[in-house]
């Protein structure tokens, strides 16, 4: 052979060498690509199965039949599925992936990562509280159900009917939790009692468990109708009204006397140590408690000014606690009947609805609406809370509304808490993340506090950029509800780090926010219920507000509001420090 057919001889194998190792490459990449995909198909099929009221929510109905197995067995079961998701997470090679996989991958690992370390701290030993619990659980799902066919009827059935076992394992996770030293607060469990009561009614047809029959929304023929009456007086009488007493006389005389008098996190045996794991899971970053309470102070300072502007504006010329007062007692600032309340929230609604395409590329296509919320739970809940709808639009999102003692529902907080719950707060977010394409299922339903409370909050003050707030005492309920949130920074480490009583942090949120009273005791309340989860929505807020200035200071004219907006919501619901990278990565594209 010559040199020069060598040489050819030689380039063509070099080739031929070049072009199968990228052929392996490639192989091996969409190898890794491919295990990725079927591990986040297979955790959100996991995730459906072992949380079926969950997937009820959303619309999945397979599993309507079914409550959660929250015994020994059920609970080791989904820690060693955890810990075997993580471990194929882990082996699969993240280097070649793609931009949206990496991203995915991040985000499993860290829902996989927090529940495996929460496992340590045994929450199912605390499942109760007047903000949930199996007393509320089962009327909130005929809420969430789709009554579409017989089929949808006969599962919840099967749930009620179901529903003794599942309050039986819930008394004997309180009683681990009794022998480990960890118990709820007394303030937590003792609203749950009156709960329990409202639901053991002596005429069943009166239970909202009986409601379904009542609507008869699937329009079923009479007989069927009639069949599932008889069925469900049964189920009601006999299967959850006796769990239902049964539960009361277990907290009533066994759980309440060996309940914590105190009760701050720091109060529990891991409680320094648990609270550090809140203050990460609900904020996504590494706060300690002196650092969140100096953010809340500083951001309280400024809001008082501004508070003070408005003052002004009005012509007050006494101290901010008089101007409280005022707002506490003038009449004009109250409805008298629901009906007008519930009417005022979805005036408020339909006018932003029709205005933020303005600052807005991506918009859902599911609706929301306004509701009330029902009455056994108004009294203890907060204002309003926000439903989302079913994935395939059988149900729009809900703002559902508190309507119990119209007194403390002030018309000035009307405004900030619609654009909070609905548009352009919870609906319109969280409606976009389940309706956006090219995402892995469970990312579509992912949930970080910061991100989701935080973009609510944000978007209060937003459609003032609309000319909405034209009232001054609506844009001062707008400054009460951003205060109320700096305040949240303040009491909750004072609760759960400092060991504040429960009356220093009622006195510290009237002085600086100036709610209601009602609205303030129940606020404090879920606090001490729902330790660190109060810190996601000033922190949220305050971390898109400087990625927005930081975007604006770099982009100057280029920058366009609903162009950053949609690059805020287009991933869904991310941890802050992924949300920040993804925003510094767009501004340098631009």
């Amino acid at each position: 052979m010559n040199h020069r057919k060598l040489t050819i001889y030689s380039v063509a194998l070099s080739l031929i060498t070049l072009l199968t190792f990228n052929s392996c490459a490639e192989r091996t990449v969409d190898n890794q690509a491919e295990k990725l995909h079927t591990l986040f198909d297979e955790y959100w099929e996991f995730q459906l199965e072992t949380s079926p009221t969950m997937a009820t929510s959303i619309g999945d109905k397979r599993y309507d039949s079914l409550l959660s197995d929250i015994s020994p067995t059920g609970r080791e079961k989904h820690r060693t599925a955890t810990q075997n998701f993580l471990n194929r997470l882990k082996a699969i090679d993240q280097d070649n992936l793609n931009a949206t996989d990496r991203a995915s991958s991040d985000i499993l690992d860290i829902e996989l990562s927090r529940s495996l370390e929460g496992d340590k701290f045994k929450n199912y030993t605390m499942p109760i509280s007047q903000q949930n619990g199996p007393q509320l659980f089962l009327a909130n799902l005929t809420r969430n159900i789709t009554w579409q066919t017989e089929l949808d009827y006969d599962n919840f059935l099967k749930r009620m009917n179901a529903f003794p076992e599942y309050v039986n394992q819930t008394i004997e996770n309180m009683r681990e939790g009794i022998q480990l030293g960890l118990v709820s607060a007394k303030i937590n469990i003792e609203p749950v009692i009156p709960q329990l009561e409202s639901f053991t009614v002596k005429n069943v047809t009166k239970s909202p468990l009986y409601q379904p029959i009542k609507d008869n929304a699937a329009e079923l023929s009479e007989a069927v109708i009639n069949r599932l009456a008889s069925e469900y007086k049964v189920a009601i009488q006999e299967k959850v009204i006796p769990s239902f007493i049964k539960l009361k006389l277990f907290l009533r005389d066994e759980y309440l006397p060996v309940c914590r008098d105190d009760f701050g996190v720091w109060s529990l045996p891991d409680g320094k140590e648990r609270y550090a794991y809140l203050i990460k899971y609900h904020t996504t970053l590494p706060l300690t408690p002196e650092e969140i309470t100096a953010m809340g102070q500083k951001d309280l300072e400024r809001i008082g000014k501004e508070m003070s502007a408005i003052m002004e504006k009005v012509g007050w010329d006494k101290s901010l606690a008089e101007f409280f007062d005022f707002l506490h007692t003038d009449k004009r600032f109250y409805y008298t009947d629901k009906d007008s309340l519930l009417a005022g929230y979805r005036r408020i609604l339909d006018s932003v609805k029709l205005q933020v395409p303005q600052i807005f590329g991506i918009l859902p296509q599911a609706d929301c609406i306004v509701d009330e919320m029902p009455t056994y739970q108004a009294k203890s809940a907060p204002t309003a809370y926000y439903n989302s709808p079913a994935e395939d639009g059988s149900r729009p999102g809900r703002f559902t509304a508190n309507t119990y003692n119209l007194k403390s529902r002030p018309k000035y907080e009307m405004e900030a808490l619609t654009y909070h719950e609905a548009i352009p707060g919870h609906h319109l977010q969280i409606a976009i993340q389940q309706e956006l394409k090219g995402l892995p299922t469970f990312r579509n339903h992912s949930w970080f506090t910061a991100y989701g409370e935080g973009w609510a909050l944000y978007s209060e003050r937003l459609p003032k950029e609309l000319g909405f707030y034209q009232d001054p005492y609506s844009d001062f309920g707008r400054l009460i509800y951003d205060a109320w949130r700096a305040c949240r920074l303040v009491v909750d480490c004072g609760l759960h780090y400092y060991k504040w009583d429960r009356q220093q942090a009622i006195d510290f949120m009237k002085e600086r926010f100036g709610g209601t009273d009602l609205n303030i005791e129940s606020e404090v309340d879920r606090y001490i219920a729902w330790p660190g989860q109060a810190l996601g929505y000033k922190i949220g807020q305050l971390k898109i507000l400087e990625l927005r200035q930081r975007a604006k200071d770099a982009l100057g004219d280029k920058f366009k509001l609903s162009d950053f907006h949609d690059q805020i919501l287009n991933q869904g619901s991310l941890p802050l420090p992924a949300l920040e990278r993804k925003i510094n990565e767009w501004i340098a594209s631009q």
